[in-house]
């Protein structure tokens, strides 16, 4: 028997109208032959009355996080469409309303509560029974301005999560809101090429109200980031290069890339031949940690003199491509003195120009938090088979 509504579910066949007028219809099935869905009995009958209708399914959901006296209006689209407006957290159901199975489902916010933004999750699929688990998410907007892009598009983030792409000047505001006393921090992940953005106001506590005093400030300057993971010696090796340093380029390189951070980068690295001070672009725009939280320095000369600059006396380099923030002590493969010369021209300091697992190499030390002279140089070699010690990598 062929039915033109029958699902898959070969539970629509069964107890439904007794479609095979068999005892319990446990021999029903339903099968999607082309054309149709058809009702097969092994006893060769059927009840026509029953026209194989699908089983109906209800859409829920749970909302949480919405503010006393506010409201948020979901719709729900598929085969039947309704709008809903909550105005309290808890399980809901979109009343009145029954999907069939095998039918998709997508559920949206249509209006946010004033002051707050809603995120849903599991928002959308196929049905295969009561729907249960979609989530709305409410919390108060995290937002601000930003300024400068003049036509560079630049990726933000709001707890390394809730990603935002903003490619004009003016006002945004995140997609998904912070729960009340819940912390909000504002990162820069990605920009393009000799382009970063220094935040202002980027983090705090959320105090029962909206934030909308964040302020993103783009202009022309060089990005900078730790490296999230560590090597040992033998960067060649894990750069895929023969050479040390190109090896260390080419490791800075695919973090920036694979982040989608523009540019070209260069490992603060030297070897027994070359150093940042004659392999690097010595640049007279500013120097950025990648996320936005602090200039380093005004440009290259400010980087090695040692001297107050805008920010700090020493650049404190402890923010990583993936946008976390080391706050305790990390090494750095280096061999550089501050000042951008190599600390040694020696294999002994080297990893043998960074090419094996034995004898030593010069690190240098990020500190958790505060500028610290041993930035590019520390006081003794390290044994080039440990592994785990990370790179400075610089926008050229």
């Amino acid at each position: 028997y062929t039915g033109a509504t029958c699902g898959t579910d070969v539970n629509e066949c069964v107890d439904l109208n007794n479609p095979c007028n068999d005892s319990g219809d446990a021999s029903a099935t339903c099968q999607n032959t082309g054309g149709g869905y058809s009702c097969t009995c092994s006893s060769g009958a059927y009840n026509a009355a029953s026209n194989c209708a699908p089983y109906q399914y209800t859409i829920g959901f749970s909302v949480s996080g919405l503010a006393n006296g506010r409201s948020v209006e979901l719709t729900l689209s598929g085969s039947a469409s309704s709008v809903l407006e909550v105005s309290a957290d808890g399980s809901h159901t979109f009343d009145g309303v029954t999907l069939p199975g095998g039918g998709t489902y997508s559920v949206a916010v249509t209006a946010t509560p004033t002051g707050q933004a809603c995120a849903v999750t599991n928002g959308s699929g196929t049905v295969s029974g009561n729907v249960t688990n979609i989530t709305v998410a409410c919390g108060y907007a995290v937002g601000g301005t930003i300024s400068g892009l003049d036509g560079a598009t630049v990726e933000l983030r709001n707890n390394q999560g809730d990603a935002l792409s903003l490619s004009s000047d003016g006002s945004f505001t995140f997609s998904k809101g912070v729960a009340d006393a819940g912390v909000y921090v504002v990162q820069v992940a990605a920009a393009p090429a000799d382009v970063a953005c220094l935040v202002t106001n980027r983090s705090g506590t959320i105090a029962s109200a909206p934030v909308s005093n964040v302020a993103v400030s783009c202009f022309s300057a060089k990005k900078v980031f730790l490296s999230a993971g560590g090597y040992n010696g033998n960067l060649a090796a894990a750069g895929g290069q023969a050479g040390g340093l190109a090896a260390a380029d080419a490791l800075c390189q695919a973090r920036a890339d694979a982040r989608g951070i523009g540019g070209t980068y260069k490992a603060w690295l030297s070897d027994s031949v070359a150093s940042p001070s004659t392999r690097f672009t010595h640049a007279t725009i500013p120097y950025v940690l990648i996320d936005g939280s602090r200039q380093l320095a005004t440009n290259y000369a400010d980087i090695i003199d040692g001297v107050a600059g805008a920010t700090t006396v020493y650049p404190t380099i402890n923010v990583t491509e993936t946008l976390a923030t080391v706050t305790s002590s990390a090494e750095v493969w280096t061999n550089t003195n501050g000042n951008g010369t190599a600390y040694s021209t020696s294999a002994a300091s080297t990893c043998s120009d960074w090419t094996m697992s034995s004898g030593g190499g010069r690190t240098g030390l990020v500190i958790g938090s505060g500028s610290d002279s041993r930035w590019s140089t520390w006081y003794y070699d390290r044994s080039c088979s440990t592994s785990g010690y990370r790179l400075y990598c610089f926008e050229q």
